[in-house]
């Protein structure tokens, strides 16, 4: 499998693992997410499918989705050592939390976790080591897709900057299947045109 964002070809184990990913995040996607909710209202709003993505894509990066910042967190010699200032300034620690780890890990992204742990054991313990240092400060919260994501593209060697593209094509074939979802349901109804002239 070709790797636009490298000279070397994908092995076999790295695309099992980004078909992995996109799995989890496919599944992701029909939750109430930021993202899908946006996807949602502006499909419902305009009936356009591109304006449908381009709300989904808007949402991404500081609290939703940071791929980029979780890539270069995960990217530390030893990230659990910054994590009690990032929270002494009053910030997140990108990849971590969110509505769906409140009690546990995302069962959705278990299958992407064990492989981690097999492939890319270093950052499978980094992100170990991250849970544990924020349950240490009082913060039961566990990985979230950003974390999972970064950790992937890390491992197929996917710089930082691009890292968010994995989110996006994870995603996109559900967002146009909700999107079209509201796009076809609103055929029916009355347009104003229709009555411009009646």
């Amino acid at each position: 499998m070709k790797a636009w964002w490298r000279d070397k070809e994908l092995t076999d184990e790295e695309a099992g693992l980004l078909t992995m990913l996109f799995t989890a995040h496919h599944k992701s996607a029909f939750r109430e997410n930021a993202s899908t909710v946006a996807v949602i209202t502006a499909a419902d709003a305009s009936g356009d499918l591109c304006k449908a993505f381009s709300a989904g894509l808007m949402t991404l990066g500081l609290n939703h989705a940071p791929i980029e910042q979780t890539v270069n967190f995960l990217l530390l010699a030893y990230p659990p050592r910054y994590v009690e200032d990032i929270l002494k300034s009053g910030k997140r620690v990108p990849g971590w939390g969110g509505t769906f780890q409140r009690e546990q890990p995302d069962p959705i992204w278990s299958d992407v976790s064990l492989e981690l742990m097999t492939m890319a054991p270093d950052l499978h313990a980094k992100i170990s080591d991250v849970t544990v240092e924020l349950g240490r400060l009082g913060k039961d919260i566990y990985p979230n897709p950003s974390a999972y994501t970064a950790a992937a593209a890390i491992r197929v060697g996917m710089p930082a900057k691009i890292a968010p593209y994995l989110f996006i094509a994870g995603r996109a074939a559900a967002w146009a299947q909700i999107a079209a979802s509201k796009i076809i349901h609103q055929r029916g109804a009355v347009k104003p045109s229709d009555t411009e002239h009646s």
